[in-house]
């Protein structure tokens, strides 16, 4: 098994087309456009041999919450530790910085990261406000209600996601 390594740095624009393209291919990541990539500045990125492995984003919702938004392993480094290696990455960030941490997964792995880590889970409704509003603000663009629409097609019988807070 290769090593890896976890730097954070800027994302080429290759780099942001392959993540891009990656996430259309998972149910559990509903994406983002490329200006919305380049927009976010710095993230976490692991590499196996100076190759992009994986990414996790943190983005800043107000003054006290930080979502850990996306937390992506190319599917041939999965099973390797990299996406447990870039939740805790991500995690040790947001603590860092004194904020609260929200995430939203369906992946069994991360769910059982964030009950490890003492996430409440909390359902869509009982999210605070910040959240919500953040939330309504996502959800509602073109992009993400066709992404959304076009993997409920390929991908029918997924669980709910499932919303925490730290």
């Amino acid at each position: 098994m290769p090593a890896f390594q976890i730097t954070k740095r800027l994302l080429s624009s290759e780099e942001i087309d392959l993540v891009v393209e990656e996430i259309k291919q998972t149910p559990n990541i509903t994406g983002y456009i490329k200006k919305e990539w380049e927009n976010f500045g710095k993230v976490f990125v692991a590499e196996v041999d100076c190759k992009l492995a994986g990414v996790a984003v943190n983005v800043s919702i107000s003054k006290e919450w930080e979502e850990l938004a996306v937390l992506l392993v190319l599917e041939k480094f999965r099973g390797q530790g990299i996406g447990k290696a870039l939740f805790y990455k991500a995690l040790e960030d947001i603590k860092n910085r004194q904020k609260n941490a929200y995430t939203t997964s369906r992946n069994p792995i991360v769910l059982k990261l964030m009950k490890e880590n003492g996430f409440q889970f909390v359902s869509l409704l009982k999210l605070p406000l910040p959240i919500t509003l953040f939330n309504l603000k996502f959800i509602f663009s073109f992009y993400r209600i066709s992404e959304f629409l076009r993997k409920q097609k390929f991908f029918p019988k997924q669980e709910a996601f499932q919303y925490g807070i730290l």
